[in-house]
This record gives C-alpha cells, structure tokens and sequence, in this order.
C-alpha cells in the first residue's frame, strides 16, 4: 500500500514524511513535484486546472471532491484531512469536506489542531521576533494552546496506518494556553 501526501512541503507533511519513511511506501505530491529525501514525488497543486473542476474557485469541497471521487475510484480506502479545529462538519470551508468524507463509504480521520508552535519558528512570526523582537497580531493577550506540527504528524500517521480505521475527528491542541506573547518564550 502506498500512502499518498499532499502539501509534503508544509510543516505538518514534511514530519509525516519522515515518520512513514523508516516503514511504509510514500509518495509526496507537491506544486514542485520534486522528490524529497529519497522519496519519491508527483507534481500536484489543488488549483491546478487538472486537479480544479472550476479555475477560480475556492471552495474547499469543490477543490477537493474531484481528488477524493477520483481516489475512490482508483481503490483509496482511507483519508485523512488536516483542517482546522474552529471547523467541525457544520461549518464552511474544510467541514463541509469532513462531512462529505464521513458520508462516503471510505475510512477516515480529521485532524482539527490549534495554532502552530512553528509559526514563531519557521514562517508568520518569525522575521518579525527576528529582526523587531515583537510580534504583530490581533489577539492581544487572548490564549490559545498551541500545538507542534510533529504531535499533529504523530496523530496523522496512526490515523494513516493503523490497522482498525479511525472514523472520527480529532482536536489537537497543545498542552497549555499561551498568548501570542508567551509562546515564543516556550517555544525558544
């Protein structure tokens, strides 16, 4: 069994890719297609007009319903979704694709986390602790927890390769309420 990654580029894929690795079959699928670390790679990009019913359109389900029908139809049994934890089926957005997931007979999972930790390391907030020592957001000294890429990638990969299939989402969140003040301080 191979087990497919897209956006093998961002935070949370790129440790999935190194947990799977050591004892599974992968292939990454990004915009680049570029093989990673020996694994092999597709060239793949949600808004590509191959991969997009509508060039344009935003709407998550309608972006990722033709990938997942297609999957289907080629013998994909499981799919994992990492989305959001404000979004659960109810909502716009990834919950509309969660619940058209939950509603097809294939096996899945959610992954809905908080915040990364790795936007004060690796991206938003990063050249700004860096170069200003300050932060810029809107949350003032409102808390979140927030969770490392690698947890959420730990929670991927047993929803991935577990023998009984999850069904269900999972909130992902880190172990205490920080504010955008305190977790670069954690973090360091």
């Amino acid at each position: 069994m191979t087990i497919q990654i897209t956006g093998s580029s961002g935070k949370t894929a790129r440790h999935l890719a190194a947990l799977l690795k050591p004892s599974h079959q992968i292939l990454i699928a990004s915009r680049s297609g570029a093989e990673v670390d020996g694994i092999p790679a597709v060239k793949f990009g949600w808004s590509d007009p191959v991969t997009i019913s509508e060039p344009g359109n935003t709407n998550p389900l309608d972006i990722m319903k033709p990938f997942i029908d297609t999957g289907k139809e080629h013998g994909v049994k499981r799919f994992v979704l990492l989305s959001a934890i404000r979004e659960d089926e109810t909502t716009p957005g990834t919950g509309k694709v969660h619940a058209y997931l939950k509603q097809l007979d294939v096996e899945w999972a959610v992954l809905r986390p908080t915040w990364f930790m790795e936007n004060f390391s690796e991206q938003q907030h990063l050249p700004t602790i860096r170069d200003e020592s300050s932060i810029f957001s809107a949350a003032g000294h409102g808390k979140i927890s927030f969770v490392s890429t690698e947890d959420i990638a730990a929670v991927a990969c047993g929803a991935l390769t577990d023998e009984k299939p999850h069904n269900r989402d999972y909130v992902i969140v880190g172990p205490e309420l920080l504010s955008h003040y305190d977790s670069p301080k954690s973090s360091s």
